[in-house]
């Protein structure tokens, strides 16, 4: 099923490709990498490799299609705090990552694993911020 349609951003910052699994409490997603995306054109010229931050990206949209899927709570009511990542081995251009995202047993923290074939790639966790009560209107 293809990500783009639930997410807020447009390519080509839409990062998921697709959704390949999902249930109440995990979803796992899937980005292809190719040598065309633009945004490898010049990171390590004689050694493409997409950069890590864009990983993280793609878990925190991983994470929104996860909250939107949900019956409870809006994505718009909930932000991600203190994200601690490792990135463990280099994806390149004819990769394809599959992310697996899921809430811990407390429900307020997620966390996430990125891999290619058997091989990690990065580990990730993140605080789930839910916004309490409603925004003070400015007049």
């Amino acid at each position: 099923m293809p990500a783009e349609a639930y997410l807020h951003e447009a390519k080509p910052w839409t990062m998921v490709d697709r959704i390949i699994g999902e249930s109440d409490r995990a979803i796992s997603t899937l980005k292809n990498i190719s040598g065309s995306d633009f945004y490898l054109i010049g990171h390590f010229p004689s050694y493409s490799v997409y950069p890590g931050m864009l990983m993280v990206e793609c878990i925190l949209q991983s994470a929104e299609l996860l909250l939107r899927r949900q019956s409870t709570g809006k994505p718009e009511d909930c932000r991600f705090g203190e994200i601690a990542s490792r990135f463990l081995n280099p994806v390149v251009p004819g990769d394809s990552v599959r992310f697996d995202v899921g809430f811990t047993a407390g429900g307020s923290e997620l966390a996430a694993v990125g891999k290619v074939g058997g091989r990690t790639v990065i580990h990730c966790k993140m605080k789930l911020l839910r916004e309490e009560g409603e925004k003070d209107e400015q007049r």
